[in-house]
């Protein structure tokens, strides 16, 4: 319990890459993680739970088909090892959280680290890059803006059970002003989309009593909007909290103004090459990383995991994100089955705005929570049934 609380504050928090100029490399805790774990897993459990769990076939696929695709890349060395990493860190945190009690432990961890990061945020707008390297858009510990508006709905949709009916919509809309500080369009987006499956799936209702907490929220914040809005807005500017390219990308959310800025100009034309490279090969694919070798021109890859999959192993690629996520939810009962569809909605939106969706710790961390979290289900579905056979 101890070590996966551990891991759910390290990880999530991204603390590893934070402190990686201050303490050490970011990969010494990497390693530290696996030679914690490792005296924990058995081979007997592996093949004992290989036979019932999609999940871990999914893994074991991912990577001889990887392998297979190195065959014919030109230098797979480096995405080959990202593969890895990532197939034994989703691996090694599924088999933490499958522990007994280390789940609880790892979802409380991760609603009060998602809690603080909001905290850090709101600090971080009013005194602008304490963490973040992007003038006017908050990020706390994740230094990324986009990262931390996608770990922060992650957090809420895997720890938002843990607390009663009347308090899920407050902190639903409390997580939705740190991923609003953030004034990314990807998290925003997939904060809301979230949220409408949550609503749909009966995780987040609004009883007479949410709804009187989060009225008595809104006249706090209206009357302080109204008697001190301008004078916060001033200190806010002269703080350059307000720039001009935050406020670009607020007209755009909320008015649908063009996306002529720099920022989405160079996605769409890295998405656009991105799809010429598929059309070279849409059968076998360019080979491992082939999104990740250009010479780009705005530096960056497709920002598009469907893109990349296809570019490297051809039009079926595109699979490869959607069955992990049927592996990670199949045949879950009980809250499991309630957050699925808000889990799925939001890594397959994830899916088109980032190509690092296989790659990044706390996604992975994520999955394996979720993983556990349905396999758990299965076990308490069981015990319930022969309870009632009796």
């Amino acid at each position: 319990m101890l070590l996966a609380g551990a891991a759910a504050l390290v990880f999530y928090s991204n603390l590893p890459l934070f402190l990686n100029d201050v303490l050490f490399p970011f990969y010494y805790w990497i390693y530290i993680f696996v030679f914690a774990v490792i005296p924990i897993c058995h081979p007997r459990d592996l093949v004992r739970v290989f036979s019932r769990v999609p999940f871990l076939k999914w893994c074991m696929a991912y990577v001889l088909l990887s392998c297979t695709c190195a065959l014919y890349s030109d230098n797979p060395v480096r995405e080959l090892t990202i593969r890895f990493g990532a197939t034994v860190s989703l691996l090694l945190f599924y088999r933490l959280f499958s522990l007994e009690r280390s789940m609880s432990a790892a979802r409380y961890i991760i609603l009060v680290v998602a809690a603080l990061s909001v905290v850090l945020n709101i600090y971080e707008y009013a005194n602008p890059c304490t963490f973040s390297t992007v003038w006017g858009r908050a990020a706390g510990l994740y230094q990324n803006p986009t990262i931390s508006g996608t770990a922060l709905t992650l957090g809420m949709i895997i720890s938002i059970g843990l607390l009663g009916e009347a308090w899920r919509p407050i902190f639903s809309m409390f997580i939705g002003l740190g991923v609003m500080l953030t004034v990314s369009r990807g998290p925003i987006f997939m904060w809301v989309f979230t949220n409408l499956m949550l609503i749909i799936g009966g995780v987040i209702t609004f009883s007479r009593r949410s709804l009187m907490y989060l009225l008595l929220i809104v006249s706090v914040i209206g009357v302080i909007a109204f008697w001190r809005g301008d004078y916060v807005y001033a200190v806010l500017e002269d703080r350059q909290a307000v720039t001009s390219d935050a406020r670009k990308r607020l007209e755009q959310l909320l008015f649908g103004a063009n996306l002529d800025d720099e920022s989405a100009s160079g996605r769409f034309w890295a998405a656009e090459a991105a799809w010429r490279n598929v059309l070279k090969s849409p059968f076998m694919g360019n080979g491992l990383g082939s999104c990740k070798q250009w010479n780009w021109q705005y530096d960056i890859s497709s920002h598009n995991q469907y893109l990349n999959h296809m570019s490297d192993h051809g039009l079926l690629g595109i699979l490869i994100l959607p069955t992990l996520l049927m592996s990670l939810v199949w045949g879950a009962n009980g809250h499991a089955r309630e957050i699925r569809a808000a889990f799925i909605v939001f890594m397959l939106v994830m899916g088109l705005v980032s190509h690092n969706v296989l790659e990044e710790l706390y996604i992975l961390l994520i999955c394996a929570m979720v993983m556990a979290m349905t396999v758990k289900s299965w076990s308490e579905k069981s015990a319930q049934e022969r309870k009632m056979a009796l």
